[in-house]
């Protein structure tokens, strides 16, 4: 049975304890074919291509979406991850060759980020050029994308990079966050949410378990573990 908390205001708040909440959750009705496509939506969408083969044999579930696909957005993924920017260059051309006229945004952002990879290595003369024959012509085109570029040169400004205010763009979440973006343009392209069901799922699991704790003390999911904690 629900139980009185402690008095918030004039208020009592109702307390569930974790038997309770458990024997609530195991009444709710699931359906493993659903369950399976969640997670093989999610395996997808991220590039897990290996984890995603071996779960379709598992599940009987098919991959949706063509695997050639799969498989350039990792190797896209992966080439950003270790900086090689005319690897993720070369692949993000061959998977969609008119994404610099269609996605105009995906092309500079891979292209900052390849100056970027040119700073970080030391080349200015090489860097210098860059800026001018490939990105130069981008921001005539689109204006916006002017402060992205000037944030990238400034670094040529110091003689340790790591002294300059834009010095995150060196960063490995800063490279992270170039495949990210050029992952959901790539999956977009092709008609694919760039966010999975699954995740969205969580998302919204958070946000109702904030909602619910100004009405009720009850267990908490912890997303990271996937356990349920006790009230307190």
């Amino acid at each position: 049975m629900m139980s009185q908390g402690p008095r918030t205001g004039n208020a009592k708040v109702p307390t569930v304890n974790l038997e309770e909440w458990t024997q609530r959750m195991d009444k709710v009705p699931i359906c493993r074919t659903q369950l399976n496509e969640l997670v093989m939506g999610w395996l997808a969408i991220e590039g897990f291509k290996d984890a995603a083969a071996v779960f379709q044999q598992e599940a009987c579930v098919q991959i949706p979406m063509p695997l050639e696909t799969l498989e350039t957005r990792v190797a896209v993924r992966e080439a950003i991850h270790k900086g090689d920017m005319a690897a993720a260059l070369s692949a993000v051309n061959s998977m969609d060759p008119n994404i610099a006229e269609t996605q105009p945004n995906v092309m500079f952002t891979l292209k900052i980020q390849h100056l970027i990879e040119i700073i970080r290595g030391g080349d200015i003369t090489m860097a210098m050029d860059f800026a001018r024959i490939e990105i130069a012509p981008l921001v005539e085109g689109n204006p916006s994308f002017l402060p992205r570029l000037e944030r990238a040169i400034s670094l040529l400004a110091f003689e340790r990079v790591e002294d300059c205010p834009s010095a995150e763009v060196l960063s490995t979440a800063h490279r992270q966050h170039t495949a990210a973006v050029v992952n959901a343009a790539l999956l977009q392209a092709h008609g694919l949410e760039p966010t999975s069901q699954l995740e969205s799922m969580v998302k919204l699991m958070i946000w109702a378990q904030g909602r619910l704790d100004e009405r009720v003390i009850f267990p908490h999911l912890n997303v990271m573990t996937g356990q349920l904690t006790s009230p307190e």
